[in-house]
């Protein structure tokens, strides 16, 4: 999950930068940037839940 959350962060910074570089793109860049940033929140939320499960689990 960690990997994931990785990978994800590492794609919005790309799309963002994308972006920036190659306004041609952009039509791209805003799919490719809404897809992965959704991925990323969604997987953040799930890692973030996953914790707090593990951390009551602990006590």
């Amino acid at each position: 999950m960690k990997a994931l959350l990785v990978i994800s962060a590492l794609f919005v910074v790309t799309s963002i930068v994308a972006l920036i570089v190659a306004p041609e793109a952009r039509l791209w860049g805003l799919i490719l940037l809404t897809a992965w940033s959704t991925i990323f929140l969604i997987t953040l939320v799930r890692f973030v839940r996953a914790g707090r499960a593990n951390s009551r689990d602990g006590k």
